[in-house]
């Protein structure tokens, strides 16, 4: 690895795309590389190493913590970091949290899913998770729900920062194509059971009684794959829906993007959606539930749609059965859509990262 006066001790696990986009800021600080401690490895990035362990210890959740659990300890005694960064806090902030106590090194934290992440598994797990969140030297997090919790849970603010999801996308990667538009709907998510794909498969079935050849994609992988494939084939959507597995590829996920006319998202817990930025520069009509930042995103009406819960099946079909049939309002939205792009780029975690390796430069 390239000697590098300042090294940030990652421990996350995310999709590889949307972990590409966390870990950039960190390497485009000058003098600053990122030690990532992870299952798999991720995308090839300059100033980036992961340590991954053995392939026969990636297949149980368990060893492969043991494995990551020893190797940080390694690195504590090498002094090998100069902070810990914990990306979501099950299990990556409480091994971060041990790593930062025995190394007496900073520790930042990533909130991912909201308040979700923090209360959403059960009372014991929800005082540990925020003691922990607590002694983090800095919480940053996007999205008005998530911080408003933070304050309420007694972080003081001056340990709370605030970015933009967009910040993290490459938008330039996604652009309207001149292509035709097969697809009706599409959706881009992990398969989870938080993500709701198995409403998405309802929408396009309720969708069929009154247009019989919808089409729709899915693109993503998760544990749910196996069962969602049965479902699609017990409804009967085998011809209207198919499967494209996950796609990390930028240029390959903005030509499927652009096949499509609307992006639906169902998802119950968002820390941004990285999706709907990315649908959006691409050109597409966005339907999405009322998560994370997405109404920082989305004038409801304007340049997409919000839906308050992601299982409201008859709002939903309303409005993509309203934008199929009238194509000039589509394209209006869509072409409004577009328009994310000429916000303000400023990169906001790029400032805070900046910040950072000055300030522990210093100390």
């Amino acid at each position: 690895m390239e000697n590098k006066p300042l090294t940030v001790l990652v421990i996350a696990k995310l999709a590889d795309r949307t972990l590409d986009g966390y870990l950039k800021p960190i390497v485009e600080v000058e003098g600053t590389s990122a030690l990532v401690l992870r299952t798999t490895p991720g995308l090839a990035l300059k100033g980036v190493t992961y340590i991954n362990p053995p392939l026969a210890l990636q297949r149980s959740e368990i060893l492969s913590f043991l494995w990551k659990l020893f190797t940080a300890l390694r690195l504590v005694v090498r002094s090998e970091f100069s902070c810990v960064y914990a990306i979501f806090a099950h299990p990556h902030l409480y091994l971060a949290s041990l790593i930062s106590f025995l190394s007496r090194k900073p520790l930042f934290y990533t909130l991912i899913a909201a308040e979700f992440e923090l209360i959403g598994r059960g009372s014991v797990l929800a005082k540990l998770t925020l003691k922990l969140a607590r002694r983090a030297n800095k919480i940053i997090v996007s999205g008005d729900k998530a911080i408003q919790y933070l304050l309420k849970s007694g972080i003081p603010p001056q340990r709370i920062v605030e970015y933009r999801i967009t910040s993290l996308v490459d938008l330039n990667a996604f652009f309207p194509m001149r292509t035709e538009k097969p697809l009706d709907l599409i959706a881009v998510s992990r398969l989870a059971a938080d993500k709701h794909i198995d409403v998405f498969v309802d929408i396009v079935n309720s969708i069929k009684k009154s247009k019989p050849d919808v089409k729709a994609a899915i693109v993503g992988d998760g544990f749910q794959m196996d069962s969602l494939v049965d479902y699609v084939q017990v409804m009967g959507l085998s011809e209207n829906i198919e499967f494209h597995g996950w796609v990390s590829d930028q240029a390959v996920l903005n030509r499927l993007l652009n096949s499509a006319k609307i992006l639906v998202m169902n998802s119950s817990h968002e820390g941004g959606p990285f999706n709907v930025p990315e649908a959006m520069a691409a050109g597409l009509c966005v339907v999405t539930s009322d998560v994370g930042e997405v109404r920082k995103l989305i004038n409801h009406g304007h340049n997409g749609f919000i839906v308050e819960r992601p299982d409201d099946i008859d709002t939903y079909v309303s409005i993509i059965n309203q934008l199929l049939e009238d194509s000039k309002r589509r394209k209006e939205i869509q072409q409004r859509a577009t328009e994310i792009k000429d916000r303000d780029a400023s990169n906001s975690m790029i400032k805070f990262w900046r910040k950072a390796a000055e300030h522990l430069l210093k100390s």
